[in-house]
This record gives structure tokens, sequence and C-alpha cells, in this order.
């Protein structure tokens, strides 16, 4: 039996060891890498989006709700956070960058006659109806950086405006994501 106290206290001691070395090792978390000039960056947040006067910052994306998806010849993400009104929407035909290159996309053109990366946004905390709560990136530049089997950085810069409205206005932004 005295033994047997021995195991478990030891046991116990190696628990709270390791639990102190691990939260000594905490990842760090700040935002020091991220542009404070206004330009969009692709370090330190995994999010990045400025659009009508306001800045939505995700760093600590929700894949619990968020998704990858392959969809026969393209590949989808919806990316959320839970504190966060914007949900981004990024599709893209799955060749048209092929593992490990950057490409840069000019937007509309890129899209004529098929569709080749669209970028969209859903803001649940504009004031308006459902349809205009929904943001097309509608011309500008989207540059895909990095896309491999599990990562994926894009810098995108231009015009939106919500769907059924022809009012633009600048959105930029960034995307710096493993999945």
């Amino acid at each position: 039996m005295r033994s047997y106290t021995g195991v478990i206290l030891v046991t116990f001691l190696l628990v709270l060891f390791m639990s102190a070395c691990q939260s000594e090792q905490a990842p760090d978390t700040s935002d020091s890498n991220v542009s404070h000039d206004g330009s969009p960056s692709i370090s330190g947040l995994e999010v990045v989006i400025s659009m009508e006067g306001k800045t939505y910052e995700m760093d600590n994306v929700n894949w619990v709700d968020s998704t990858v998806t392959h969809v026969e010849d393209e590949i989808r993400f919806y990316l959320v956070q839970d504190n966060i009104p914007v949900k981004l929407n990024l599709n893209m035909k799955r060749d048209a960058v092929p593992a490990g290159d950057s490409m840069t996309f000019k937007i509309p053109d890129v899209n004529r006659p098929n569709m080749v990366v669209e970028l969209s946004f859903y803001d649940l905390g504009k004031q308006a109806s459902r349809m205009k709560k929904r943001i097309v990136f509608s011309e500008g530049v989207i540059e895909i950086l990095d896309y491999g089997p599990n990562t994926l950085r894009v810098a995108f810069k231009g015009q939106g405006n919500p769907l059924m409205d022809t009012e633009m206005f600048p959105i930029e932004g960034s995307i710096n994501i493993r999945f």
C-alpha cells in the first residue's frame, strides 16, 4: 500500500511539473507584426478586413464553424470568428494557383467568362436588408501569396459593393491561415 501511495504522489508531481512547463512555453499571440500604417498585413493576424470605415481583425478563426470545402474543381473558404460580425467567403478554382506558387488576379477581368477567384463578405452588424449585408469584392487585385495543402496567404485591395447595389467603397485586407 505504501508504494502505491508513492506512485500516486510521483505521478501527481510529474503532471504538475509538465503543466507548469507548458504554460511557460505558451505561444506569443501578440500582434506586434501587424502593420499600423493602414496597409494590409500578412503576418500577425489570421484575417484582416477593412471596409466602410471599419477594420475587422480575426486573431482566432473559429474552426468549428469555419469551413474549407472542395467542390468539384473549386476550393471554398468560409471564415468566421465568434466576436466578429463579418464573415469571409473566398472561392477559387483549384488549378488557378499551383501549390507553392503565387498569383495575382485582377477582378473582374479574370472572372470573364468563368469564375476563377471570388471574394465576398457577410456583415451581420450592417443595418441593412439581408441582401445588402452581402458585400461583393467587385474590382481590384487579389494576390495569392502562398497556397499549399493546409496553408493560405492572400492580400486583397480594391472596391466592393452590397449585393443588388452599385455604390462602391474601398475594401482591403489579408488572409493568413493554416487549415
